[in-house]
């Protein structure tokens, strides 16, 4: 059934037809759509596809470093024993080493 459009008023006085439903609107009511841009489709009745997330650009990879990294290389026990408490390897308070002598700190 044909359908008559006043052009009275438009900036022109094209027609075309929407690449979805078929009907015929004003050349000025048909826009593009998102995904296909030679498509020219109508508002009126829903024809326009949201934007697919799937052909925008990937997002870039967040820049993250971590406070403590481990090294790639080995780490190598010291060759000296430790010496005061505040070095590393050196037992808590009142423990019993492997070969069984208690340390205390400060003495």
């Amino acid at each position: 059934m044909s359908r008559f459009i006043d052009p009275t008023g438009r900036t022109s006085y094209g027609i075309g037809l929407c690449a979805r439903c078929g009907l015929k609107f004003p050349l000025d009511e048909l826009v593009d759509d998102p995904n296909y841009p030679g498509l020219k489709v109508c508002l009126k009745n829903d024809d326009m596809d949201d934007y697919d997330p799937y052909r925008l650009p990937p997002r870039e990879p967040d820049n993250i470093t971590l406070q403590f990294v481990r090294p790639d290389f080995p780490v190598v026990p010291p060759d000296t024993p430790p010496i005061v408490p505040e070095d590393p390897g050196w037992p808590p308070a009142f423990s019993d080493t492997p070969d069984g002598v208690t340390f205390v700190p400060g003495t």
